[in-house]
């Protein structure tokens, strides 16, 4: 299985921080990759803080993941959404599962869902994504999400009408 991990923030684009510059470790998505690491589930994490939108889409072209898991908040939201319209423009990432979770997912989840995220974890995200990893083996595109994770607590997905499940 190969998981990814990674946000929607890029310092080079946050000019009052540039100015402190106390960026936050993405301590969320390093706790999830622990947890994976300790399950013997292959992940990595791509930390864009010191990194640009260009180098994060050719990492994920170099190997694209199975699962790519981003970390959503009120402030990268935008950026997210741009990275999932990108994505899913492309018939390289057409089997990836993206998995989004945080803050903003939480309230915010079909809207999401709608522009094209698979899954939303809802609350604390370790054992739900160990099981969405373990049950993302069976995924592909156009695959019915219930069937395959609808055994998963604290995750809401797109039903075939459109609806929350």
């Amino acid at each position: 299985m190969n998981v990814l991990f990674t946000h929607g923030y890029f310092l080079s684009e946050d000019p009052k921080e540039q100015v402190i510059m106390k960026p936050y470790p993405p301590l969320g998505l390093l706790y999830l990759s622990a947890w994976l690491d300790r399950h013997g589930i292959a992940n990595e994490v791509f930390d864009t803080t010191f990194s640009s939108k260009p180098a994060l889409y050719e990492h994920l072209h170099s190997n694209p993941p199975k699962i790519l898991a981003l970390y959503t908040n009120l402030m990268t939201k935008l950026n997210v959404i741009g990275i999932i319209r990108s994505l899913r423009s492309q018939p390289v990432f057409r089997n990836t599962l993206i998995v989004l979770g945080g803050p903003d997912v939480t309230h915010n989840a079909q809207a999401y869902l709608d522009t094209g995220a698979d899954l939303v974890v809802i609350g604390e995200g370790e054992q739900t994504m160990l099981e969405i990893a373990l049950s993302g083996e069976n995924w592909q595109y156009g695959a019915n999400p219930e069937e395959v994770f609808g055994h998963i607590c604290g995750i809401a997905y797109k039903q075939a009408d459109g609806t929350l499940g």
